[in-house]
């Protein structure tokens, strides 16, 4: 196979097809080889071989490739992945290009001298001449030592040996004796890359996605940089192949000039003047260390091998300076990733929102801490800005904030509504947004809107999260918190997720929830007011610190699920604690609290609280119930034939619980 396909069709390539299926895949991999740009020809050959060996005819391979080549292309296929093809050259998409140091300028030649050549090796110098307003090498160099060339240009000696010449040239790899012919090369070292068309910031950042294992980088003193690839050939075959094995990688990279193959070239020397432009040959770059070819090739074909762990720091690690956590006890940390689920319409991104303001000034999200104050960039496709107004104030009206924790969420909250990117070009969207606001949190809201494909197949989920998620938030560390919706409920009770399943409960294939390091998720509960909710932390439970925030409210059940209630504010949009809801088992009859089995706890005075407390514990029922009946003993209710039973009085904190029949005189 000569072009690249995705991985679902090189399934089927590789594979075959079933009975029934075999004439829709074929066509499908005839569309395939015309939108890779493979010719006709060499599509007819493919097709052919496929057929036969699914058991179908050379004339419905032929049929099926007229068929897709008569119809317009589409977008040929590309990795969705930190590495891209162009033609057969890998390179890196993510990869972090540093920015082009500082030419050397008064050390230049003996830094350059130091590390391109070793101690005792001739090296070809020659001066430049103009041949009909082009420059080359006068044909008249001097070869000398390493060590002669750098006693002869110092103090100013370059220059000196320069003299009018309008530049300097030096071979790029030691001879033997004086001439730089291909007989003549003593260590095929170096290898020549050079650009002649694009900014010398462009060819910069190529060299470096490229990963090229340069032992120098110089700027020509014109248009171009030079690149001293190491490729350290054993002999002149060697040299031959291994150089066409780096400018065949480069092929598709812009302005590559391509005549600079041969083991005798010259390239420019730095710290001479080039006289045309009057700027000096530069020293951009040298490398202390040079990656190994072999290593480098081996990159090129497989990409990146991830580096083991090494034991010393496995077992001296500290984890309560370890930098990298962000939330909780290591609940999440830089790379990391949270998937925050539940039903539509709920009020997740309300949830998350005031989770992503509570963090950015360092307060605690329902007793999840993070480490220190965060800085979160919120993708949202749904909502337009009034609606993220109308939150961000509501939220923020219910925090009792200073002005230094105000100032906090206005610098580490950044909110952006992008309605048109999904898949690698969402990828590329939000490494553009890291770069420029090197957030902690990455929040996606939702998921669907940006995937770009079915979330039920597992391809597709992880494509997008391993392959084009993970590098972003790896390589600019910080973690991914995902919002996604729920899938439909079943009918069933019974078939409901329980406990720990619930972390699966998110819309699609199993990958969402193996690709997060924890899941969170909201769910409505059946309550008399509909208005409970419930937040789990149902993957790494124990590690968020997810406690309820006041007395009363969300039981915990279990450290490894904790959880706490919520409700609507009902002056705003915001989430608040709310109490358990009453527990009731199906067709139980509710349990009568009599008024006369509390009197004589009531007769001296009482608190609400304390009144509330008692019908909890002597009744077992939950504290909604017990507000509900203190509620019901002091209005009374006609329709249900109550008497008022209780009344309020004093004031403030000496507010009691009294009998009707002390104020009035009655019961």
């Amino acid at each position: 196979m000569t072009v690249p396909l995705a991985p679902a069709v090189r399934s089927i390539y590789e594979n075959g097809a079933p009975e029934g299926e075999r004439n829709n895949q074929l066509f499908k991999l005839a569309c395939q080889f015309r939108d890779q740009g493979m010719s006709i020809e060499d599509a007819e050959v493919e097709a052919e071989s496929w057929a036969l060996k699914v058991g179908l005819t050379q004339r419905e391979a032929l049929s099926a490739v007229k068929s897709a080549y008569s119809r317009p292309g589409r977008e040929p296929w590309v990795p969705a992945s930190r590495y891209g093809i162009r033609g057969m050259t890998v390179y890196r998409e993510q990869v972090h290009v540093p920015a082009m140091p500082q030419s050397s300028k008064e050390d230049a030649i003996d830094r350059f001298l130091a590390h391109a050549f070793r101690q005792g090796e001739r090296i070809h110098i020659d001066r430049a001449i103009l041949d009909e307003e082009r420059e080359r090498p006068s044909g008249r160099g001097e070869t000398r030592t390493r060590e002669e060339w750098l006693e002869m240009f110092k103090d100013g000696g370059l220059a000196t040996w320069q003299g009018e010449a309008v530049g300097v040239y030096v071979c790029i790899n030691p001879i033997k004796g004086n001439r730089r012919v291909l007989e003549e090369i003593h260590q095929f070292r170096h290898v020549l890359v050079e650009f002649d068309k694009g900014t010398i910031e462009e060819q910069w950042e190529q060299i470096k996605k490229a990963k090229l294992p340069t032992s120098c980088i110089i700027r020509s003193g014109g248009k171009s940089l030079h690149a001293w690839v190491v490729v350290n050939a054993a002999n002149a075959d060697e040299f031959k192949e291994r150089a066409e094995f780096v400018y065949k990688h480069l092929e598709n990279c812009k302005g590559l000039d391509g005549q600079n193959k041969d083991a005798p070239r010259f390239s420019r020397l730095p710290g001479a003047i080039r006289r045309s432009t009057g700027n000096g040959q530069e020293l951009v770059e040298v490398a202390e260390e040079v990656q190994a070819f072999e290593d480098w090739r081996e990159w090129t074909i497989v990409g990146d091998l991830p580096t083991p762990f090494k034991w010393d720091d496995m077992l001296a690690f500290d984890k309560a300076s370890d930098e990298t956590t962000l939330l909780g006890d290591r609940w999440l940390c830089r790379g990391g990733s949270a998937l925050w689920v539940g039903s539509s319409g709920l009020g997740k991104s309300v949830l998350c929102l005031q989770a992503a303001i509570t963090w950015a000034y360092g307060g605690e999200f329902f007793g999840i801490k993070p480490k220190r104050p965060l800085k979160s960039i919120i993708v949202q496709a749904e909502n337009d800005a009034g609606d993220v107004s109308e939150t961000v104030r509501g939220i923020i009206g219910r925090m009792a904030l200073s002005p230094e924790e105000r100032q906090l969420v206005f610098q580490n909250v950044v909110i952006v509504q992008e309605s048109f990117s999904t898949g690698a070009r969402f990828a590329d969207l939000c490494r553009r947004l890291a770069s420029k606001h090197k957030p902690d949190l990455f929040w996606v809201d939702p998921l669907l809107s940006f995937i770009g494909g079915d979330i039920s197949k597992q391809e597709t989920a992880s494509v997008f999260l391993r392959n084009e998620l993970n590098p972003v938030s790896h390589s600019h560390g910080f973690a991914w918190c995902l919002i996604h919706h729920s899938g439909k409920p079943p009918k069933d009770a019974a078939s409901s997720y329980q406990g720990f399943d619930k972390m699966y409960w998110g819309l699609g294939s199993s990958e969402l929830t193996n690709w997060a390091r924890t899941v969170i998720t909201l769910n409505a509960v059946k309550s008399e007011d509909n208005d409970h909710f419930v937040l789990e932390v149902v993957k790494r439970g124990r590690r968020s610190g997810l406690v309820p925030g006041r007395p009363g409210a969300g039981i915990t059940v279990s450290k490894a699920l904790p959880r706490v209630f919520l409700r609507h504010a009902t002056d705003s949009i915001a989430w608040i604690e709310a109490d358990e809801p009453e527990k009731r088992g199906a067709g139980r009859p509710e349990k009568v609290i009599k008024f006369e089995d509390y009197l004589e706890d009531v007769r001296p005075g009482i608190s609400a609280g304390h009144l509330q407390e008692l019908i909890m514990v002597r009744a077992d029922v939950g504290r909604e119930k017990a507000v509900k009946t203190t509620g019901l003993w002091e209005h009374g209710d006609k329709a249900k034939g109550a008497p008022v039973r209780i009344k309020n009085v004093g004031h403030g904190k000496g507010k009691k619980y009294v009998p009707f029949d002390v104020m009035e005189g009655h019961v």
